[in-house]
């Protein structure tokens, strides 16, 4: 582990905001480390300023405003998971943090560091993208918003800049009737996603799907929406046949983004089983 690096501690967005621009291009934003101390053990981070950003009150909670959900960046995936408010408004969102790793780290990991080190396993980026989650960042320049999916420029690769402080999500609930989330590991528990899935169908009264979200995580460079496969579902009554058709789209959109390599072996079954198993609940 490298020494001398300067280790800073703010209490307010503008203090962090300064910081970042202060050491530009040569800090990390530390809150719950999970991600940036085994860079830094492992000497990938290569600067030498963490800017600690746990103690700041504005990137905490959730809550209702607008109609609207806020998430802070700050939130544990513990809390994610716990979130009165997540479980009976964003389901699919809440049950991205059920699994996720073992409960010491679910008890320091945070909702933003997860999404801003751009993981292509990072299983809250599926429920986030599943729900069109926007963020609101923070820097030297003022707020601006983006919406999740755009935050990813490809497998750890982030869209946002060093001098950037993400406070919180901004998600609008939806009416579907049916959202969910899965995900497959090695292990049924404390796994790293082969893939994660999360979706959300409405119905009729008749059972004709009028809507569907597919968000797919783990298997391509960056985690989002397959919209593909969202229209295949539309307008499609409920049927074991349709949702076969329906995971076999879903693995064909995947490939034609990826190109074929020798994890589609495992993947592309393994997917398309999942898919279906999704939707079976549906019949």
């Amino acid at each position: 582990m490298r020494e001398h690096i300067r280790y800073y501690r703010p209490q307010s967005v503008a203090e962090a905001v300064a910081l970042l621009r202060e050491h530009s291009g040569k800090s990390a934003i530390i809150n719950g480390g999970t991600d940036v101390l085994i860079d830094v053990r492992s000497g990938k981070f290569t600067g030498d300023c963490l800017v600690d950003i746990s103690r700041i009150q504005e990137i905490k909670g959730v809550r209702e405003h607008d109609g609207a959900i806020i998430v802070g960046a700050g939130v544990t995936i513990e809390e994610l998971a716990t979130s009165r408010i997540l479980q009976e408004k964003l389901p699919a969102l809440a049950l991205t943090g059920i699994n996720f790793a073992g409960r010491q780290i679910r008890n320091v990991a945070t909702i933003g560091g997860n999404v801003a080190h751009a993981s292509p396993s990072g299983d809250t980026q599926t429920g986030l993208t599943v729900y069109d989650a926007v963020g609101l960042v923070a820097s030297s320049e003022g707020e601006r918003t983006i919406p999740v999916c755009e935050m990813f420029k490809g497998a750890n690769k982030s869209a946002l800049n060093d001098t950037d402080l993400l406070l919180h999500f901004i998600i609008r609930p939806c009416a579907a009737k049916y959202q969910h989330f899965e995900k497959i590991g090695r292990r049924k528990d404390l796994a790293i996603s082969r893939a994660s899935l999360a979706v959300l169908i409405d119905q009729d009264s008749d059972g004709t799907i009028n809507f569907a979200r597919v968000s797919l995580g783990a298997c391509k460079p960056s985690t989002g929406r397959m919209p593909r496969t969202e229209d295949f579902l539309l307008g499609k009554n409920p049927r074991l046949s349709v949702f076969r058709e329906a995971a076999k789209s879903m693995s064909a959109e995947m490939i034609a983004i990826t190109g074929r390599r020798k994890s589609l072996a495992y993947k592309e079954p393994a997917i398309e089983g999942l898919l279906l198993r999704m939707l079976i609940p549906l019949l």
